[in-house]
């Protein structure tokens, strides 16, 4: 089966297109009305939105590497760099249970514990070499999110098993 490629230039001026038609409908959401609050609600999605764009301006203007012809049997294939599967059907299928696990385990385990472990599971399964690394940053994504989440925006996320410590 032919794997179907993209230019990283043509999926950032993709999702350049799509962040700014995202920033167009964030913009408008209502702000409160119902007295006075430290965060509107279009704020984290005018966040997330800028940053989404600077990541997308940033990637088409990556250098690229030069077209280069090369025999098939001179680049390794993916799948077998990854040593997972030959399918992509199964490669998303996999993906996406992983993602409906993650829903699953959020209320049970706490939003820390499973996404620490969603991330670092996602980055065992595309082959990253550096669990310490993917440890880091897994443990660092949900710490700080839940700390974001608890201080700037007074939201509690689900503390799960974590509850006695106060995360």
């Amino acid at each position: 089966m032919e794997s179907f490629r993209v230019s990283d230039r043509t999926l950032g001026a993709v999702i350049g297109a799509a962040t700014i038609a995202y920033l167009v409908a964030a913009w408008r959401i209502p702000a409160f009305s119902l007295g006075t609050v430290p965060v509107q609600s279009r704020a984290f999605p005018l966040g997330l939105g800028a940053v989404l764009l600077v990541l997308s301006v940033l990637l088409v203007l990556r250098p690229g590497t030069p077209a280069v012809e090369e025999d098939d049997d001179a680049r390794p294939d993916d799948h077998a760099i990854r040593h997972r599967t030959t399918d992509s059907r199964v490669e998303v299928f996999v993906l996406l249970a992983g993602a409906a696990a993650y829903i699953a385990a959020l209320v049970p385990l706490g939003f820390v514990l499973a996404t620490a472990l969603y991330v670092i599971a996602t980055a065992w399964w595309f082959s990253y070499e550096r669990p310490v690394v993917a440890f880091a940053v897994g443990a660092g994504l949900a710490v700080g999110t839940q700390l974001a989440f608890a201080q700037l925006l007074s939201v509690r996320l689900p503390s799960g098993v974590l509850a006695p410590l106060g995360l």
